[in-house]
């Protein structure tokens, strides 16, 4: 049974997307902004054939992630914080956004949504109602992350994020999100406008197989705050 993480334990996470090399300067503005800590991990970007971006980053085979946990009070501040250091209103420069650890919007396990939460009612003040998103999360065999991508664009998505789950050691196994990433999994993080989210997200796990056992789970996350989408967004 899911449970609200009460207020002076709730955190968010800051999730942000930069070339190969540029993580240590987010993790240096986070933290003197009040972060209590951040993990990199390696990706790999993809965007639509034909094209030399996505999310407005240069295309280039080798990506870091940065995610960064916050206390709730000043997860903003954080993310103002790296948006300002990399300039995100800049094409190229980056992604970031802020994913609020008290609501699963969806997840999906064998072809059905075992835990689903109401959605906020509010958005911040800097967005639009149409300028929301939402993060579609999907672990997958080795080898499947590319049915991930076609899918999603298939459904209207831009492109994605890839993950791969091994570690440094042979024996070694990861954690995302509290879900064990064995050696050989691949994760696809998809960020796209929640006009669009369910109907990514079914056409996910209807091409992938997902209700199949075995084939990967997937889940939903409302994103709160967004920069960097050059194309999509402009700077307040």
């Amino acid at each position: 049974m899911l449970q609200e993480t009460q207020d002076p334990k709730r955190h968010k996470l800051v999730f942000t997307v930069v070339k190969k090399g540029a993580a240590s300067k987010v993790i240096a503005a986070a933290r003197t902004a009040g972060a209590e800590g951040a993990t990199t991990l390696p990706g790999l970007g993809t965007a639509p054939p034909g094209t030399y971006t996505f999310w407005g980053i240069d295309m280039g085979p080798e990506k870091e992630i940065v995610i960064i946990m916050a206390r709730a009070d000043v997860a903003h501040d954080v993310f103002t914080a790296i948006r300002r250091i990399l300039k995100l209103h800049r094409p190229g420069s980056g992604i970031s956004f802020t994913l609020d650890l008290l609501y699963l919007a969806g997840c999906v396990h064998m072809g059905r949504k075992t835990h689903k939460l109401p959605r906020k009612t509010t958005t911040s003040e800097t967005m639009q109602p149409t300028d929301t998103y939402d993060l579609i999360v999907t672990i997958v065999n080795d080898g499947f992350s590319g049915d991930v991508i076609d899918a999603s664009r298939q459904a209207g998505a831009e492109g994605g994020t890839i993950m791969h789950g091994r570690g440094s050691g042979i024996h070694e196994t990861g954690k995302l999100f509290s879900l064990n990433i064995e050696p050989e999994k691949e994760i696809v993080f998809t960020l796209v406008p929640r006009t669009i989210s369910e109907r990514v997200l079914q056409t996910i796990i209807e091409k992938t197989q997902l209700n199949e056992p075995g084939k990967g789970i997937a889940f939903m996350i409302e994103v709160e705050d967004v920069a960097g989408i050059a194309h999509k967004l402009t700077e307040e």
